[in-house]
């Protein structure tokens, strides 16, 4: 049974919201198209379609690790509950969603894509608070009392989302440093921890096949 901390998503999107109040993208773009604005809305246009591409390839890259990693895991590490290959892949679709809706689009555009500035960065950390609170393939949306305890059927779909930064650059073997740096601030349960060590096991295998 899913639990979602709607008190934690409100006290976030709340935040959110007044954030998003203090500036709006066209607020200093007056009615009157001079070169100067006609140059800002250029910018920002580029900004948001160099952001719609990388989102649609970070998720055409989920997939692609679901795919490279279903056929290796399911039943002999992780127990779907009776859903289907069709069933998983289709949340699998849906990964990150979200981060094309108000709450988060904008702020993450701006700060992947556009000048770092000190507002930017504080409504990127807003947005992606949002994010992770409402989308249970994040370790931060199951976390109680310090431990992080994953259905698999998230637990698979975040070591996809892993991965897939690694497929993308050519490198999938970089992940096991990146998880030895970063991976290891999130205290998971052990029978989560059991089924990251086994899955990172089988990376290594599609690896050492592809050398």
């Amino acid at each position: 049974m899913l639990v979602y901390d709607h008190s934690f998503a409100r006290r976030k999107e709340h935040k959110l919201h007044i954030v998003e109040k203090l500036s709006s993208p066209f607020s200093d773009v007056g009615s009157i198209p001079t070169a100067s604005t006609k140059f800002k809305r250029q910018k920002m246009e580029e900004k948001f379609i160099n952001y719609d591409n990388y989102l649609k390839n970070h998720k055409e890259n989920v997939l692609k690790a679901f795919n490279l990693l279903y056929d290796k895991v399911n039943a002999c590490i992780f127990n779907f509950q009776g859903l289907s290959r069709q069933e998983l892949e289709k949340q699998i679709l849906a990964h990150d969603d979200s981060k094309r809706t108000k709450e988060e689009y904008e702020f993450y555009a701006d700060y992947f894509f556009g000048e770092r500035t000190e507002s930017v960065k504080e409504k990127f950390k807003i947005a992606s608070d949002v994010h992770k609170s409402r989308n249970p393939h994040h370790p931060e949306y199951w976390e109680k009392n310090g431990v992080i305890s994953m259905p698999d059927r998230y637990l698979f779909e975040m070591l996809c989302d892993w991965w897939s930064f690694y497929l993308v650059s050519g490198k999938p073997e970089d992940i096991f440093d990146w998880y030895k740096k970063e991976g290891k601030k999130f205290v998971f349960c052990k029978e989560n921890q059991d089924k990251i060590d086994k899955t990172f096991n089988t990376i290594k295998e599609i690896c050492n096949t592809k050398e």
